[in-house]
């Protein structure tokens, strides 16, 4: 019997065949991506169709797009339901919500579909952007029709489980799940805290911010993170940081200095040399091996 690995690829290469779906498989804890037989482009957090990678080239939007996407992950309950929510900007995301032990693990979910656009969003978005918002979401966006809508929720349905069943009969994840959700070996301080990093990573917080949050002093709860994690939370921050800027750098044709910025990095200079150590490579030559 293949492995749950080769049937979640073989899964979405299959759909790719004969759907123009953008998949995106969100790794909520950075587990997936060190999963060398799970190297899948649909792991990653953001859009790639033309119209939102044009709305995000406006640092503001963007910004909003981020808080937006973050504030409707944070409000998913395990309850088995899929989530269909369109935002501002009119862009559906048909989503399911991967838990394990009562904790949010993963997203699967569908992005880019057609919603409603609010003629005064889309005047507003024309000036602001400079774009013909209208023409470019009625042609980059994917049109779905109420069968390829149920085709595409049991998609949804047999890929999370697929997921899930990946991750709780793998030897690595059990040992990562372990390690990371065990309610009786983490404390939930640090659900917290990893929470709250998750959230606002890319502002200027600091441990004494994320303790009162938690309603700790900084060094309790620098304790209690590094004796469940092995790891500061200066370096926590760090990777989220790291791990988003090689999204964009993936992603987008942002500047180097204006990814490192909207990662979190005051220093251009330290987020090149941070960069470096984590991925090997410096910030452009990792772009470049990706985009060639």
């Amino acid at each position: 019997m293949k492995d749950c690995a080769v049937l979640i690829k073989e899964y979405i290469e299959d759909i790719k065949k004969s759907r123009q779906w953008d998949i995106i498989i969100y790794d909520r804890y950075n587990l997936l991506c060190t999963d060398n037989e799970l190297n899948l482009p649909e792991i990653r957090k953001w859009h790639k169709n033309p119209y939102c990678l044009a709305i995000k080239k406006n640092r503001g939007l963007q910004r909003r797009c981020v808080y937006l996407k973050n504030k409707y992950q944070a409000e998913m309950k395990n309850d088995g339901e899929i989530h269909k929510v369109t935002c501002y900007a009119g862009v559906t995301e048909i989503s399911l919500p991967v838990f394990i032990e009562n904790t949010l693990f993963s997203i699967v979910s569908v992005t880019g579909i057609k919603g409603s656009l609010r003629e005064k969003t889309a005047s507003l978005l024309s000036g602001r952007l400079k774009t013909d918002i209208p023409s470019l979401h009625n042609d980059s966006l994917l049109h779905i029709t109420d069968d390829e809508e149920a085709s595409l929720k049991t998609f949804l349905k047999v890929l999370s489980a697929l997921l899930k069943e990946h991750i709780t009969t793998s030897p690595h994840y059990e040992n990562a799940i372990s390690a990371l959700f065990a309610r009786e070996n983490m404390s939930p301080y640090v659900f917290d805290a990893i929470d709250y990093i998750k959230e606002h990573f890319t502002e200027d917080i600091t441990l004494a911010g994320i303790a009162d949050h938690c309603h700790l002093s900084a060094s309790y709860l620098q304790h209690l993170f590094i004796k469940v994690k092995g790891i500061g939370i200066s370096e926590e921050i760090r990777e989220c940081r790291l791990e988003r800027a090689a999204e964009l750098l993936r992603d987008t044709n942002h500047s180097v200095r204006y990814i490192a910025l909207d990662s979190g990095f005051n220093n251009v200079d330290y987020f090149s040399t941070a960069f470096k150590k984590r991925f090997g490579k410096t910030p452009l030559k990792f772009r470049n091996k990706r985009n060639p």
